[in-house]
């Protein structure tokens, strides 16, 4: 099996090879790479979202350690306002 970044990096070649084996449908490699870039930008998403959420976490624990628990509702408050 073929590891997809190898078929971005030789796409060429890969196509060739494929066409010895009579592999007619070309633009299925082409989907291929294109369907691997959106799932590098939805994970890419992903760890931002979770690094803004970790950070959102720790600045409420922060608040509630020191004794802030009305500011930390707040804060919490405002992150669910805000995904919703």
């Amino acid at each position: 099996m073929l590891q997809v970044n190898y078929i971005r990096e030789n796409r060429e070649k890969v196509l060739e090879r494929l066409s010895v084996r009579n592999f007619k449908q070309t633009e299925i490699v082409d989907e291929i790479i294109k369907l691997d870039e959106e799932r590098k930008q939805t994970q890419t998403s992903l760890d931002n979202l979770s690094a803004i959420a970790n950070s959102s976490a720790r600045q409420i624990g922060e608040l509630m350690r020191t004794g802030n628990k009305a500011e930390a509702d707040k804060l919490k408050a405002d992150k669910l306002s805000k995904e919703v």
